[in-house]
């Protein structure tokens, strides 16, 4: 009789929202640090996150997609829009990770493991340095994340002409620059202010590697500042040390409390479909954010960006 083999060590898993993926790869960080490293199962667009600190970086299983690959990211959990409830049983969520790993302790836990994280920037291929070269030649960068979710996650969007206007501005005032859109193709407005020589569009370039060159400019310093609204997008660049200006409703929480490098953040308080001075409600999703006073909200942003960009 062949004896049992031993497992072949814990291994989480990343399918939720991109917070809370950075979240996880702290814990994975603090596991690696402390000399027990985990392996984990994540998508090609998320593996940036892991690098460096994970044991072994495995896919998620076909079985897993063909499931659950439908329904959107919902913080740690996923969403049904047909029901309108979120999927929150991880044992079901993890169901065929753990048919497909059969050799691993697959870890069912996910949240803000208070106590084990330690952030820190995150490790980009090899690769992205040449291809942002290929892309941008030697220029700096201004980065922006125009997001765009819908249906119940349209809440922290702003309207595609408050972004062309912001686009817009950020050209004119900083020419020496390449003002640069990213996201995922159905997460963030495409096409902004066409034909303008100072901006380019990446939004839906290529989801498996954004994330991967996003971080790239970030660690080289070719990206000088960031702007976007409350989003893991804004979270990432200032873990990596890019001023960043945000615009939201939760202040401290993402210029102090997740703002984990300390790297200077500029924010301007979003307005609501009631007004500029009420508050919103905790989600923040009731009609989405409302812009009252745009010339106001572009000389915050302009101050923020000219005093941590190059000179134009």
């Amino acid at each position: 009789m062949t004896a049992p083999t031993a497992p072949r060590g814990r291994l989480f898993y990343d399918i939720g929202e991109l917070g809370w993926t950075m979240y996880l790869a702290a814990h994975m960080r603090y596991l690696h640090d402390r000399g027990e490293p985990a392996s984990i199962a994540v998508p090609d667009a998320r593996r940036v996150f892991y690098r460096g600190y994970a044991k072994r970086l495995l896919p998620i299983p076909e079985g897993w997609y063909r499931l659950f690959g439908g329904y959107p990211q919902d913080g740690t959990h996923l969403y049904d829009p047909a029901t309108r409830r979120r999927i929150k049983d991880q044992s079901l969520l993890a169901g065929p990770i753990i048919e497909q790993y059969p050799d691993y302790e697959v870890v069912m836990r996910y949240g803000k493991f208070k106590g084990e994280a330690i952030f820190g920037p995150y490790q980009h291929s090899p690769g992205m340095e040449e291809l942002a070269a290929e892309l941008f030649q030697d220029r700096q960068i201004i980065l922006v994340f125009p997001r765009c979710r819908s249906g119940k996650f349209g809440g922290r969007n702003l309207s595609r002409r408050t972004w062309e206007r912001m686009v817009a501005s950020i050209c004119r005032e900083f020419p020496a620059l390449l003002v640069v859109g990213m996201g995922s193709g159905n997460g963030a407005y495409a096409g902004l202010h066409q034909g303008h020589p100072g901006y380019r569009d990446l939004v839906g370039y290529n989801d498996d590697v954004t994330l991967d060159l996003m971080v790239a400019l970030c660690n080289t310093r070719r990206a000088v500042a960031a702007v976007g609204s409350q989003s893991g997008t804004v979270k990432i660049t200032l873990l990596s040390g890019v001023p960043s200006f945000i615009i939201g409703h939760e202040e401290e929480r993402h210029t102090v409390t997740e703002n984990w490098a300390g790297t200077p953040a500029g924010f301007y308080r979003a307005g609501s479909i009631f007004g500029p001075r009420l508050p919103f409600d905790e989600k923040a999703n009731v009609g989405a954010y409302r812009i009252w006073r745009m010339k106001r909200l572009e000389r915050s942003m302009l101050a923020f960006l000219h005093q941590h960009c190059s000179s134009p």
